[in-house]
């Protein structure tokens, strides 16, 4: 049961903002995520 992985499990680039998935499950309850400015390197 452990050896078991998602199918559909929605992968994202490192360093990205993630899955629009993300968004909108917290859209659903009028939620938005507080996107910030990249760090200057």
């Amino acid at each position: 049961m452990g050896d078991r992985h998602p199918v559909d499990f929605p992968n994202y680039v490192p360093d990205s903002w993630g899955p629009e998935d993300a968004d909108a499950l917290i859209a659903r309850d009028g939620h938005a995520w507080i996107n910030l400015p990249p760090e200057k390197k």
